[in-house]
Parts: structure tokens; C-alpha cells; sequence
């Protein structure tokens, strides 16, 4: 690409002699002349000195369409609690396929064995195949997948019947379904909606279990050394298939991974790091093994036996100072110069000045501009030197002078020997922007389905305990009903197709108190709730109203600024958060006073919304003051909007404890003066000697936890100035909806997408694990959070960690029993770096931003609630490094059945899924209360959080003077069978979830698109479920027009109220439908339809219904 350019100087001759195979030395390089060098390779292996390096590479190696893929975990047989990734066993085939081009690795990559090339199995599967449904469970649980009830990640698999769902390595979902152990078809699949899409002749499955060892194996091991059955032997013998200390016996587990690709490149960038960080591993790995049961039978590794690079591939080193190459003998050694590259977003006059000094010099300077429209703003940018640009499609079109490219090029070179100077378009606009998609989880697994044993509420009887399903015949055919009992023991039997009638009874961790049936209890209960809520709403409404009649200032539309800023933002925006920062921009542009609530969990991306708003008030010519309620998120706040803004011109400062008199008064004189832009602070911004006669902005973090007197204060301000509020407690959908039109609310509930994922480990309690997490994290020189929730002997266990953490390590204590000040210290600390390693309670403060801590270790994860292991996930990722969460447990204690549970759906965690939504309903319910007040929890905790929402809902529609559907409650009476198979689907919870669904329809037109689904993911749908949902639509269409009864017959029958529903629809309807149908009239009149001999009952009653919807 660039070889015009660089001909007859060092740099040719040193790409020249890596493609001749030549094994070299290179110093002086940064990482853009790096990749350009070893770029073109057939396969490149790229070893960096630790995982925090390994993003940049990536993303830069993807931007030259290579498809790089990094490996910085292994299989450790001495820790025998480490879970194999299946994410390993892909990455090897797709090496082996052709489907990865590059592998970035880490250190102790290079010490690490793997399973010849011939051992990486798989099931082929065609149309047409016996394919046995009894045994292939088996064969896949043998292959690492996990079944389950519902497909939702890699490595998963769910059998019904003669249905097979699987997500294979490396692949997409497929079901595979059977008739007579046949395969009939093989079509790829939606995991959101469960319907099938493209149909394909065949497929195969990847094994995800590396290990394979057969107990003959282990067998011979003993035999040829000689050694007695021991512990170890029988632990193997009767142990997990995968267990990774297997791997010591399996005489096929010799690969290194450079045996994986032929004729590659291996890169070594920071050759002495790399050799100092194996030569530590392997000498920490020895010591390990020399105090394991492993070390009668298993080899000591050495430095120099991992050095052994197969003769085919090339080997090169990057040094960053002159020194010794002790990873291989370089036949060649370069020495390059090259200058680094600048960020030039949002700074074009820096970029005109230097472009100016490269012509002067005679550099040949190539633009990549990556885009037509980007092309067009460079040349706006550049002025007089956008005369003397030639502007390309292609880098191979570009020839000496200054050159613009419109194509994307993610690399910077800058050589001064060859007069080159390469700029990517990542330097001249910031990284390109990629949009986040929402993410969608099953409604099956919506954490709002009840269960066996939980408490519900249903709309009339109240609080009651869920019995579950059961299948009954109270009248002439069997039906299923959900048991649920009340005070004394009473129950009540609801008909499945009335599941709409009950919620899961969330609102307080406590037990609640059942009602009695057929007591007035609830009853009053209830309406003493709506009269609150009413009030409430009222007052909701009345506020908005007044807010929507005041005129505010009206900002500009974004302009070349604004837009600079915002493509300067570090990462990928995802859906919600650009809503919310339009939401925000409508409210500016539209000239009212704003006064809007962003609620998501800490790292959704906030601050960025309130950072680009800050701007754009900024550029309008007005200040910003942003209000925090401790001093350590004011100073965190303040280090991210100067780092963001800074280079922009604006001016910020802080305003909190850490200031001196002196520096107060001066910062509070010169905002008063408008030298300053934007002022962070605590309370002390509330202070009377501040002029905010220029104020456009103020922005709200956490401002529940201000003090009553600062609540005051702050409302104050809010009466003619813009105000955006961030609360980092999730304000669920259903309540936002609930408000929408008398708060303004924004949303982000979507969880950015991490650059490289988290791995979640749920492990008994092991030292040698403990001592190895936080070594590899100080390595990288990251932070540690261990969590250990026992006060009284924290200190003690602090001391451990001491001794199972590096001598030089800094440890601390945090505790809620602490003084504050020393708390505060304590936290300031660990933000600042100078904490290696924080053992704390689970105090950790939700709204600090701490990117460098990358490794959790929960002590007695079993004893702590979902919403909390939640929370404490979401302390690491949060930047572009791997992260590491360990919940371990005590295996001296028996886990009982929720505890168990909970540790299941922590590894759900890294999914964000399923996991994060059970997860998250104490986190809304305490959502609710900070944004609706205190006295409104209690009242959810009395009727229950779903009931609360729709007494809301109901109760802002009847103040706005929107008309409210009354439904009436329809009694269904059927000789039909109408239930859910129970050997289609033994699951009880997917049976509720099902049941819940159907419940919920009410169109003709749903129930054919649900009953399609059923098909889809169950091959066929039973007569008795097809009756079902054909009642559940019919019976909630009626219930909006008065119907309390329907005999489902040969002479069917539905019964309204009163006489005051009979109206002209009705009997419009009746004269359509013919001679068959009549009318009833009494005190409860009825329609009634003879159902003629050739037709199906419930064909016969769904005719009348269509005939009611034309009317």
C-alpha cells in the first residue's frame, strides 16, 4: 500500500526481510508503523505484555479487516475449581477453519498446552440423518453444553420431544427438529422471539470441553510411574469429565498454541516485558505445583522449553529500549525512527500547523478521512492548505504533497527517514461512532412470572401464596387452574386464561401479609392506595402543566463544535443513551424550561448525557453548574469534564471540602465573573455568595441523597433554569410509562457493550485462586475488590489477603462502621490509584467510577441477595480491560435451595440478560420510591409494585380526561379440553410463563401469531392448548364490552352484566350471524349461538366476536 513511499530506506528493508521469513529485532517503532510492518500476514499470533494492551491492537487490526480474536485465560490444572471457557475451544477452530486471521495473547499463552489439532470434535448433522433424540443430550452435555429450558447464550442447548434447540460454538442458534429420529429440517433461529428464519441442509456442532480423558488413561498414568491410588486418583476417577487437572494425564495435550497455523508470524511487542512476565508465571506455576497433590505426576516447566517455536513461522520482536532479545536469536536487528501521533479532534489548528511543517519538510501527507462527508468537513477544516490537498479514493492513488483519502484507515505512520506522514481518521475525528442496539430479553425469563411458592396479588382477593398449576376437572373436562392460597389455608383455583389477574407480589424483601379471602381488607387497602396515588398524580400533573406554560432559553441545533465533541466520546453510544440525549436537546431547542430525570445503573453512560448537554448550554453562551452529594464523585466529575472538554477551551473547576478559603473565594468569584464555564461541586455550590446570573444548566447526580435543607435550596434553582437529574437507580419501564406526559423521564436500561468480556466464576473457596486473580490484576497494574461482609472480623481476613496478595501490594479497609472521614479517605484511596487492593463490606459506593478496578472476589457470594451480587458485577468492566468476578462459597456448608439459585443467576450476570433482569426488581422498586417518595414505597409494599403502576397509570388518565376501559371479570365454562400438555412441556416454570402469555391476548390476530410461535418452537401445537388460546383471546376481548359469562357449547352462551350493555353493536351482530343466533333478554341477558353439526364450538363463537369487531 505504502511501498512507493518508503522505497530504499530502512523501513523496506525491514518489511522485506520479515516476508522473506527472517527472524528480527525492531526498536523504535509505536503501534501503527508495527501493524503496518506485519499487517499483511497470512496468520499473525501478537503477543502483548498483558490484557489491558490487547484492546487497542484489536480494534486497529480490525479496522484493516483482519479478524483478530484474544485468548489471555487458559485451562490451570492445579486450580481444579477454574472453569474452562468455551470461548477457548472456539477460538481454536476457528483458527484451524480459517475463520480467525490473528490471535492476540498473553504471556502465559505461550507456557500453555492444548489438545493436538485432531482432537477438536464435533457433530455433523444433515436432513436426512438418524439423529436419536434419547442420546444426543448426552452427547452434547458430554461436549461442555449446558441444557436448559430456553436457548439464551453460546454453549446452551434445550430438547422438547422431537425438538432441538442448540447455539453451537462459533455459530448461530439452530433448531434441528425429528420425526422418527429422522432429521426433518435444520433452520437457524431468533433468540428473542424463538421463530425460525433461514432453512439450511446441514450444520455442525463444536465440542466446548477440551479435556477427554478416559479413567484407562489415569489408569496407565499410575501404572507407568508406579505410583499407589491415592486421593487424587479416586478424586479423578469419579470426578467431572472436565475437570482441568485431567489435563496432566491426556498424552494428546501437547500442542502449543503456535502449533494451531502454519507459516505465521509471531509478534513479541515488549519483548523484555513479555519474558519477565513468562519467567514469572512459570516460576510462580512451579512453586504452585511443587506444593499440589500433582506433583508426583505431572512435569515442572521451564522457560526455555516454551520458547520452542515451530521452524515454519517467523518470528519478530518489538523493544521499546535497546536490550538483549532473550525470547529468540534475532538473525537481523533495525533500528527505525518515527514520530507518534496526535489527537487532532477538535483541534484543527493544530492539525493546519503540523501539516504545514511536514510539507516544509517535504513529507508526503496522506489524510484518511474515512468518509465522502468527512472529506468535505477536513476540507473546511484545512482552509488555504485544502488548495494544495489531492483528494483519493484509494491510499494507492495518493503521490507526493498533501492527499486527502476518503477511505477509512485505522493506522498512524509517521517515518522521517522516508518523509511519510500517515494520519488516520481516528486522529483527525475521534473513534467512528457504532450504535448500541437495545437489548431484548425473553419475555419468558422476565423475572415477573410467578413461581411455585411465591407470593401474588391478585386484582380482587389480594395478597395470596402461589401453589402452582394443576391440572383439574371442576366441570366436564379437564383444564388447568393456578392454586393460589390464602389466609386459613383458603384457595382459590383461577382458570390459566385468567393469569392476567395476578403479578408477582414485588415490594419489599419482607414476607407480606395474606389476605383473607373473601375478606374487605384488600379492598380498602386498595383504595385508600388510589386516593394517595390520585393526589399524587394530580399534583404530577398540575406541576408539569405550570412548567410547560414558562418560557426558557431556546439553544441553536448543533453546529461543527458540537458535533466534534461529541465524535471526540471514547466509546459506542448505545440506543437509549442518544434517546435520552435527544430527549434532552428537543427540551433546549424547543425553548421550554427543561426539567428531565435520566435514571440507568452506574456505567450506562450518564454522564456522557449530561456532559454533551453541558456542552451544547456552554456554546449557547451560558454556564453549567453540575451538584453532587459526596466530595469524591465531585472530584471524579470534574477529572471527566476536563478530561472530555478541556481541549476545547471550556473552563471547569471544583468546588468541595479539598479546596482552601483561598481557592474557594477565587473560584467562586470567577464563576460569578463568567471566567468559568462549569463548576462541580457538593453542597458548597448552593452557597449564597455564588452569582448564577448566567446559569443555562444545572445537572443533579443522586439528588435523593441531598439533606432536606439542600432539597430546598436546589428547588429554588429550578424554577427558570434548565435542571437534568441523574439517578443511578433504574426506573423501571412500566412506572416511566405509567408517567409519560407529567415527567419527564429517559431511560437507559440498555448496558453498553463491553470491547472485551467479563468472565464470571462461581468457585468454592480456593486460596491458590484468590492469590493468582490478584497477582494477574496487579501485573496489569489494575485494583482488586474483595468483599467480605462480616465487620466484626474483616481486619483478620484483610491480613490474609495480605499474605496471598505480592509483597509490595498496598491493601486497605472499608467499612460502614468506619468514621466518615476515614471512609471518605479510604474510597478517595482506591479512586486515586494509591490502593492496590480494597477489602470491603458491600458499602463499595454505587455512584463511584472506578475503570482500573478489574478483578472481584465476593467471599460467601451464597449469602448475599441477587440485587446485591448485581451491583457488586457491576463495580468491574467498566472500561476496555478484561474483567474477573469470583463469587466463591464454602464447601464445608451445605447451600440451601435459594442460595443455590442466586449463585446460578450470577453467571447470568455477564450476559446481561436474563440474569440482570431478575436481578433488577428490588433495584426498581426502590427506583420508584426516589423518584415518587418515600410514603409511596409503603404503599407498594401493601398492594404490590405491578398493582401500584397500574393505579398510576389508570389514575393520570382519569386526571388528563382520557377515557378508561372498564373490564368486567368473565367467567368461562367449556366441555373442551383446554390446558398446556404436560408432556409438551414438563417445565413448571415455562409452563406459568406460557400460561401468562396467553393470557395476555386479545386479538384473533395475535393468537394466530402466537399459536405460529408454538409451532415453531414446539413442532406442533396440541388441540388442547389451540382451544386455549382461541378462549383466552375471545374471553379478553369480551371482557371490554360487558360479557361476565361464557358457556362454551353446542348452544354456547354470553352473558352480559346488564341490560345497559346491550346496545346496538350487539344486535347488529346477532342479525349478521343468522337464524343460530338470538337474544335472551332478563336481568342478565344473554346471546345465545347455536353451534351448527358441522362446525367447531369455539369456530362458531369467534365468527360472533369477528362480527362484533366490524361494528
Amino acid at each position: 500500500m505504502f511501498s512507493k513511499f518508503i522505497r530504499g530506506g530502512n523501513f523496506e528493508l525491514l518489511k522485506s526481510s520479515i516476508e522473506e521469513g527472517i527472524n528480527t529485532s525492531v526498536f523504535g517503532l509505536n503501534l501503527g508503523e508495527k501493524l503496518a510492518l506485519v499487517g499483511d500476514s497470512a496468520f499473525l499470533f501478537y503477543v502483548v505484555e498483558s490484557e489491558d494492551n490487547a484492546a487497542t491492537v484489536i480494534e486497529k487490526l480490525q479496522g484493516m479487516g483482519r479478524a483478530p480474536r484474544f485468548m489471555g485465560n487458559v485451562l490451570d490444572p492445579l486450580d481444579s475449581d477454574f472453569e474452562s471457557s468455551i470461548d477457548e475451544s472456539t477460538i481454536l477452530r476457528d483458527i484451524v477453519s480459517g475463520k480467525c486471521d490473528t490471535l492476540v495473547i498473553t504471556p502465559v499463552i505461550i507456557a500453555s498446552r492444548f489438545p493436538d489439532k485432531s482432537r477438536l470434535a464435533s457433530i455433523q448433522v444433515s436432513v436426512g440423518d438418524t439423529m436419536e433424540m434419547s442420546n444426543i443430550g448426552k452427547l452434547l452435555s458430554g461436549y461442555g453444553y449446558r441444557r436448559v429450558d430456553i436457548v439464551s447464550s453460546m454453549g446452551e442447548y434445550a430438547l422438547r420431544g422431537d425438538v432441538l434447540d442448540v447455539y453451537p460454538l462459533g455459530g448461530e442458534p439452530i433448531r434441528i427438529m425429528t420425526d422418527f429420529d429422522v432429521v426433518e429440517s435444520i433452520r437457524k433461529y431468533n433468540l428473542v422471539t424463538l421463530l425460525t428464519s433461514e432453512a439450511i441442509n446441514s450444520c455442525e456442532i463444536l465440542s466446548g470441553n477440551l479435556i477427554n480423558v478416559s479413567g484407562a488413561d489415569i489408569e496407565d498414568v499410575y501404572a507407568e510411574r508406579k505410583i499407589k491410588h491415592d486421593d487424587l486418583y479416586h478424586d479423578l476417577i469419579s470426578g467431572e469429565k472436565n475437570d482441568p487437572r485431567l489435563i496432566v494425564f491426556d498424552k494428546g495435550y501437547k500442542s502449543t498454541i503456535f502449533d494451531y497455523a502454519d507459516d505465521a508470524v509471531i509478534v513479541f511487542d515488549g519483548a523484555k516485558g513479555i519474558y519477565d512476565k513468562l519467567e514469572k508465571y512459570i516460576s510462580e506455576y512451579n512453586a504452585r505445583l511443587e506444593d499440589s497433590s500433582l506433583r508426583k505426576i505431572a512435569t515442572m516447566q521451564s522457560v526455555k522449553n516454551c520458547l520452542n517455536f515451530p521452524n515454519n513461522h517467523t518470528l519478530v520482536a518489538f523493544h521499546y529500549i535497546n536490550q538483549n532479545n532473550r525470547i529468540f536469536a534475532p538473525k537481523k536487528v533495525f533500528n527505525i525512527r518515527t514520530l507518534p501521533a496526535v489527537n487532532y479532534t477538535g483541534n484543527s489548528s493544530v492539525l493546519r500547523l503540523d501539516i504545514d511543517n511536514f510539507l516544509s519538510n517535504g513529507y508526503t501527507v496522506i489524510l484518511c478521512a474515512g468518509s465522502n462527508e468527512n472529506t468535505n468537513r477536513l476540507t473546511s477544516q484545512l482552509g488555504d492548505l485544502a488548495s494544495k490537498a489531492r483528494v483519493s479514493g484509494r491510499i494507492s492513488q495518493c503521490d507526493k504533497g498533501l492527499n486527502i483519502v476518503s477511505r477509512k484507515y485505522p493506522l498512524d505512520i509517521i517515518l522521517p527517514e522516508e518523509k511519510l506522514a500517515v494520519i488516520s481518521d481516528t486522529s483527525l475525528f475521534g473513534r467512528p461512532r457504532k450504535i448500541i442496539g437495545a437489548s431484548n430479553a425473553l419475555s419468558f425469563l422476565d423475572g415477573q412470572v410467578p413461581e411455585e411458592n411465591d407470593y401474588v396479588v391478585h386484582n380482587t382477593h389480594g395478597i395470596g401464596r402461589c401453589l402452582g398449576v394443576k391440572t383439574l376437572t371442576l366441570g366436564q373436562a379437564p383444564r388447568d387452574y393456578v392454586v393460589i392460597e390464602y389466609k386459613n389455608s383458603d384457595k382459590v383455583y383461577l382458570p390459566v386464561e385468567n393469569m392476567n389477574q395476578i403479578s408477582k407480589y414485588v415490594g419489599s424483601d419482607k414476607a407480606p401479609t395474606i389476605n383473607k379471602l373473601g375478606g374487605t381488607e384488600f379492598a380498602k387497602t386498595k383504595e385508600r392506595v388510589k386516593s394517595a396515588v390520585k393526589k399524587m398524580a394530580f399534583d404530577l400533573v398540575a406541576l408539569y402543566r405550570e412548567r410547560m406554560n414558562k418560557e426558557g432559553f431556546k439553544y441553536s441545533a448543533d453546529d461543527e463544535m458540537q458535533i466534534d465533541f461529541e465524535r471526540s466520546f471514547g466509546f459506542d453510544e448505545t440506543v437509549d443513551q442518544l434517546k435520552a440525549i435527544n430527549d434532552c436537546k428537543s427540551d433546549m431547542e424547543s425553548g421550554k424550561v427543561m426539567d428531565r430525570l435520566v435514571c440507568g445503573d452506574v456505567g450506562f453512560g450518564k454522564t456522557e448525557v449530561a456532559l454533551r448537554i453541558a456542552f451544547k448550554t456552554i456554546l449557547g453562551g451560558k454556564q453549567v453548574a453540575l451538584m453532587c452529594p459526596t466530595t469524591i464523585l465531585s472530584e471524579q466529575h470534574f477529572n471527566t469534564a476536563k478530561a472530555r472538554m478541556s481541549s476545547f477551551g471550556v473552563k471547569i473547576a471544583v468546588l468541595n471540602r479539598l479546596c482552601s478559603s483561598q481557592d474557594e473565594a477565587r473560584i467562586k468569584k470567577d464563576f460569578s465573573d463568567g471566567k468559568i464555564d462549569m463548576l462541580c461541586g457538593t453542597h458548597k455550590l448552593l452557597s449564597s455568595d455564588i452569582n448564577y446570573n448566567n446559569l443555562g444548566l444545572l445537572v443533579l447526580d443522586e439528588e435523593q441523597k441531598f439533606g432536606v435543607s439542600d432539597k430546598e435550596k436546589i428547588k429554588n434553582f429550578k424554577k427558570n433554569i434548565n435542571v437534568l437529574t441523574l439517578s443511578a437507580t433504574p426506573i423501571p419501564r412500566t412506572l416511566n410509562m405509567s408517567l409519560m406526559g407529567v415527567r419527564d423521564i429517559s431511560v437507559i436500561e440498555t448496558p453498553p457493550v463491553e470491547r472485551l468480556p467479563s468472565d464470571v466464576q462461581v468457585v468454592e473457596y480456593n486460596e491458590h485462586i484468590i492469590r493468582s486473580a490478584i497477582a494477574r490484576e496487579l501485573e496489569r497494574n489494575g485494583q482488586v475488590l474483595v468483599i467480605y461482609n462480616k465487620v466484626e472480623k474483616i481486619y483478620n481476613f484483610a491480613s490474609r489477603i495480605k499474605m496471598l496478595s505480592p509483597e509490595d501490594a498496598t491493601i486497605s479497609v472499608a467499612h460502614g462502621q468506619m468514621d466518615k472521614k476515614e471512609l471518605e479517605k479510604e474510597i478517595f484511596n482506591l479512586y486515586n490509584g494509591k490502593t492496590q487492593v480494597l477489602v470491603a463490606t458491600t458499602l463499595i459506593e454505587n455512584g463511584v467510577d472506578l475503570p482500573n478496578a478489574n478483578t472481584l472476589i465476593v467471599i460467601n457470594a451464597d449469602m448475599l441477595g441477587l440485587s446485591q451480587l448485581y451491583q457488586l458485577k457491576g463495580r468491574i468492566g467498566r472500561s476496555d480491560k478484561y474483567s474477573y468476578a469470583y463469587f466463591t462459597f464454602d464447601n464445608r456448608k451445605e447451600l440451601n435451595e435459594n442460595a443455590y439459585k442466586r449463585l446460578q443467576a450470577i453467571k447470568e450476570f455477564s450476559q446481561m440478560g436474563s440474569g440482570f433482569k431478575i436481578a433488577m426488581r428490588d433495584l426498581e422498586i426502590r427506583g420508584a420510591g426516589s423518584l415518587l417518595g418515600a410514603e409511596q414505597s409503603g404503599h407498594i409494599e401493601k398492594i404490590g409494585y405491578n398493582m401500584y403502576v397500574d393505579l398510576i397509570s389508570e389514575s393520570v388518565s382519569e386526571i388528563k380526561g382520557e377515557k378508561v376501559t372498564a373490564r368486567t371479570d368473565i367467567k368461562v365454562e367449556t366441555m373442551l379440553p383446554a390446558f398446556l400438555p404436560h408432556d409438551l412441556e414438563p417445565s413448571t416454570s415455562r409452563r406459568m410463563a406460557i400460561y401468562r402469555e396467553i393470557s395476555n391476548i386479545e386479538t384473533e390476530e395475535t393468537a394466530t401469531q402466537y399459536k405460529d410461535k408454538i409451532i415453531e418452537i414446539y413442532g406442533y401445537i396440541p388441540q388442547e392448548l389451540d382451544n386455549l388460546i382461541e378462549i383466552a383471546w375471545m374471553k379478553n376481548y369480551l371482557s371490554k364490552l360487558g360479557v361476565v359469562r361464557l358457556v362454551a357449547g353446542k348452544t354456547s352462551k354470553i352473558y352480559l352484566e346488564s341490560r345497559e350493555f346491550l346496545n346496538a353493536n350487539i344486535t347488529k351482530a346477532v342479525a349478521e350471524y343468522g337464524d343460530s343466533a338470538s337474544i335472551e333478554v332478563s336481568t342478565i341477558p344473554c346471546v345465545v349461538l347455536t353451534i351448527s353439526s358441522g362446525e367447531q364450538i369455539l369456530d362458531g363463537i369467534a365468527k360472533f366476536v369477528r362480527l362484533l369487531g366490524d361494528f
